[in-house]
């Protein structure tokens, strides 16, 4: 089982470079912010960085979580009692089906909360921890804004959020957190249906808690911080999964990740229908075997026939052909009859001295008798096959022989 990855430009790395001196975007062919603006950071995007003294979000020593792009958010505590933060949306390359069930998975850095550089005041706090949150709506995702004083940015005040918040992740919950590094998060939600643009985007409502420093109407900005997203993926969980495995040679290994991928597979458990709960193990005995695939929102059917009628692998290659192009037998190939895929295929020729004179991996391409300079001569030539089924053992077959060429 293979996922698509739903966010187009997931790891910012289809280059879009924004055309101002901070690398600051509204909108871009993939990604648009979903307040004021965001930053996109490119290896080949340079920023100005005089012009990008008073951003916090703009640090010419972070390196993207993998590649060479990542994305940017500035977050702000103001004075007027609001926590806010920028944030990035994007439209999906498909709506999201009714009740079906979703993985998200994304890499985050935390910035430091540093003190603002007009804020002249004592130390205020208590300050609440900063969380970034998932959101998918059936709209492009807005950030509505009202504020008093024209020289601060609408992400520095109020906001009203649009859109069903999904997932709310404590960035500094982890053991041995550390700001300025790079930490995968994930979770799994169940659609509604009809949902078409995905967004991020951190804190944005008003602080409860008390505090001295808060003055109603103001909205400069008492301490900024702001978060690093990179490596986005979306993907549609399977409903079930169903697989054949031949049992062949009195057992055969049955390695689950050869059925479940990346990037999920590892963030699941299962537990088998016989009380067995890992993912790799030896059967000896046919028969359907069932698991469960445990995930936060779901759980997913794995189902597993080890049959061992499907060993029967026959393999036939003609002892004598006579490539004199009359149409009958004019080729050496093998004939592999099989009811499983075959996902590996070589088959090689060689001279009475052990010399390759033919060679191939497409199984529709046979030997008609010659080298690359001449047809050769009439007689014994030896040949070898080696090929891998499609039956998740991943087991290399060998078969030998011979052949006589009639000219």
């Amino acid at each position: 089982m293979v996922s698509q990855n739903l966010i187009p430009n997931g790891s910012f790395e289809e280059l879009e470079c924004p055309d101002n001196p901070i690398n600051s975007i509204n909108t871009t062919a993939t990604w648009y912010a979903v307040g004021a603006d965001a930053y996109w950071l490119h290896e080949r995007c340079p920023f100005d960085k005089a012009a990008s003294q008073s951003v916090i979000a703009l640090n010419a020593s972070i390196v993207p979580s993998r590649g060479l792009g990542y994305m940017s958010l500035e977050a702000a505590v103001t004075e007027n009692g609001f926590f806010v933060s920028e944030g990035v949306g994007i439209e999906l390359s498909e709506t999201l089906k009714p009740d079906r069930f979703y993985y998200f998975g994304m890499a985050l850095m935390n910035y430091d909360l540093i003190e603002a550089p007009n804020y002249v005041g004592i130390d205020c706090g208590p300050i609440p921890v900063h969380n970034i949150g998932l959101y998918v709506t059936n709209e492009r995702l807005i950030f509505n804004a009202e504020y008093s004083q024209e020289q601060f940015a609408p992400y520095l005040t109020k906001v009203e959020l649009s859109g069903e918040q999904r997932l709310l992740t404590n960035i500094t919950s982890r053991s041995s957190f550390k700001n300025y590094q790079w930490y995968q998060y994930w979770d799994c939600f169940q659609a509604n249906g009809g949902e078409r643009h995905l967004a991020v985007a951190g804190n944005n409502y008003e602080i409860e808690t008390a505090n001295s420093c808060f003055i109603e109407g103001q909205s400069n900005p008492l301490y900024l911080s702001g978060y690093g997203v990179d490596n986005l993926q979306l993907v549609e969980l399977p409903v079930k999964l169903d697989t054949v495995i031949p049992l062949c040679d009195g057992g055969v290994t049955v390695n689950l990740h050869d059925m479940v991928k990346d990037p999920f597979f590892e963030k699941a458990t299962y537990l088998w229908n016989d009380g067995f709960s890992g993912t790799e193990r030896f059967i000896t005995v046919a028969g359907n075997y069932e698991v469960e695939m445990e995930l936060p929102c779901t759980t997913i059917p794995i189902t597993i026939n080890i049959d061992e009628e499907l060993c029967a692998t026959n393999i036939y290659v003609p002892n004598t052909f006579s490539p004199n192009n009359d149409g009958i037998n004019d080729e050496l190939k093998p004939f592999i009859k099989t009811q499983l895929g075959i996902i590996e295929y070589e088959f090689q020729v060689f001279d009475r001295w052990g010399g390759l004179v033919f060679q191939t991996t497409n199984r529709s391409e046979g030997w008609r008798g010659g080298n690359p300079n001449d047809l050769l001569e009439q007689g014994v030539f030896l040949w070898k096959l080696v090929y891998v089924l499609e039956n998740g053992a991943n087991k290399k077959e060998v078969e030998t022989g011979s052949t006589f060429l009639f000219k």
